[in-house]
């Protein structure tokens, strides 16, 4: 794991029960998320409903990503900021 703070996400996914599969997945989206914020210079902690919105933009225009895919990712970048990082603003509820 290049960034720390996966560390503790991967621990906040197993005290909440996620399954295996889901938590390698969010481990996976989360380091992909963290590596386009430090191509902006925005540390997580600083991250908010813009960076969210920019990242979602990426995935489908840049990366050429399914809605699906895009969706599932997203909900690991609000896991992070939700529950690892505790911001309550950071993009609002997990698309379903």
């Amino acid at each position: 794991m290049r960034h720390p703070i996966l560390q503790q996400m991967a621990e906040d996914m197993e005290l909440r029960g996620l399954s295996p599969r889901t938590r390698d997945s969010y481990g996976r989206d989360c380091e992909r998320y963290l590596d386009f914020l430090d191509g902006l210079g925005v540390p997580p902690e600083r991250a908010g409903e813009d960076e969210l919105r920019a990242w979602s933009l990426h995935m489908s225009r840049v990366l050429g990503l399914a809605p699906q895919t895009v969706n599932g990712r997203l909900c690991a970048a609000l896991f992070l900021h939700e529950v690892t990082l505790g911001a309550r603003s950071a993009g609002g509820a997990c698309p379903t």
